[in-house]
C-alpha cells in the first residue's frame, strides 16, 4: 500500500467558526482552496494528542476504513483574532495544526440516525464498516466512539451511505502512552449504541462473518507494523514528540500478541452481548 505525506497549507482568511468540543477546533478555508477541521494543542509540546490523531489516521486508511483526508495546516494567528474566545487564543497556533478535511455535505451519525426511514438501511454502502470501525476502536483503545458521541459522519455518495470515521485524539486509553492498554467496555463501543441493531442484519453478527472481520484485522495490523516507521516519520518536529517512545508503545502495547487476543476476545464478547440483550 502506497501511503503519501500530509500535505502543508496555510489559513488564507479569518476562521469561519469554532466547535465547542474539548479542543476547540476551528473551521478554516486553507491555500489548498479547501475547507479543514483544524485541531491545536494550545502550542503546548509535546503535542503527543496531535500525533496520535495522525498514526490513527493513517492506520484507518490502512485498515481501509474511510476517513476525511489530513493536512499540517499552518494558522496565521490573525485569522482567530476575531473570536475573543479564551479558549482560542493567538498563541494556542503558534505551532503547526492538523486539519481534517471538511465535508459539507456529510452528516453527523446521531442526526442522520434520528432521520433515516427502515429502508435507507440497504443504501449503506457496506454495512461491515460499522463492525471493522468497533473492532478497530477496541484494537486502538480508542475511548471517544460512544453511543452518545459516535465521532462519524454518513457521507451520501453516489446514492449509497458511506461511514466516514472522524476524531481519534483519544485513542490509547485517551493518549496515554505511559500505561498499558486497557480494553474498552461495551459502553464505550459504538456496538453499544441503539442504531446498530437496527443496521445490521443477523448474518452479519454470525461467526462466519466476525471470523473474516478478525482475519482481515491481523492482514491489516501486519501493515500497520510495516508502515509504522514511515507514518512516525511525517510527525512534524515542531511537535517535539518522542517518536521513540511511541514506536515502543506500538511494539510493546498495540502489536502484541497478547493485545490481540484480548481484542478479538473483547469483540467477540461485546457482540454477543449487544445482540442478545
Amino acid at each position: 500500500m502506497i501511503l503519501t505525506e500530509p500535505k502543508k497549507v496555510n489559513t488564507l482568511t479569518n476562521a469561519f467558526e469554532f466547535r465547542e468540543t474539548r479542543n476547540y477546533p476551528i473551521l478554516s478555508l486553507c491555500d489548498d482552496i479547501n475547507t479543514y477541521v483544524v485541531k491545536h494543542n494550545r502550542a503546548q509540546t509535546p503535542c503527543d494528542r496531535l500525533a496520535i490523531e495522525l498514526i490513527a489516521h493513517y492506520f484507518l486508511k490502512i485498515w481501509k476504513i474511510n476517513t476525511p483526508e489530513i493536512a499540517i495546516v499552518d494558522v496565521d494567528p490573525q485569522h482567530v483574532r476575531h473570536f475573543n474566545n479564551t479558549q482560542i487564543q493567538e498563541a494556542f497556533f503558534r505551532l503547526p495544526c492538523i486539519g481534517s478535511h471538511f465535508f459539507k455535505d456529510a452528516i453527523e451519525f446521531n442526526h442522520f440516525f434520528g432521520s433515516i426511514k427502515s429502508y435507507e438501511k440497504s443504501k449503506f454502502a457496506d454495512v461491515n464498516d460499522f463492525l471493522k470501525l468497533a473492532l478497530f476502536d477496541i484494537w486502538m483503545a480508542n475511548e471517544d466512539r460512544t453511543a452518545n458521541n459516535p465521532n462519524f459522519l454518513i457521507q451520501p455518495k453516489h446514492k449509497k451511505y458511506h461511514v466516514m470515521a472522524i476524531d481519534h485524539e483519544s485513542c490509547f486509553n485517551s493518549g496515554t502512552f505511559n500505561q498499558p492498554l486497557a480494553p474498552l467496555t461495551l459502553e464505550d463501543s459504538i456496538l453499544y449504541h441503539k442504531a446498530i441493531k437496527h443496521i445490521l442484519s443477523r448474518k452479519q453478527t454470525e461467526k462466519a462473518n466476525l471470523d473474516i472481520l478478525i482475519q482481515e484485522m491481523y492482514l491489516c495490523i501486519k501493515r500497520c507494523v510495516n508502515h509504522t516507521d514511515e507514518i512516525l516519520s511525517y510527525i512534524p518536529l515542531e511537535w517535539d514528540v518522542s517518536v521513540d517512545k511511541i514506536k515502543q508503545k506500538l511494539k510493546n502495547n498495540l502489536f502484541t500478541k497478547d493485545w490481540l487476543l484480548i481484542c478479538e476476545r473483547t469483540f467477540k464478547e461485546h457482540i454477543n452481548t449487544a445482540f442478545t440483550s
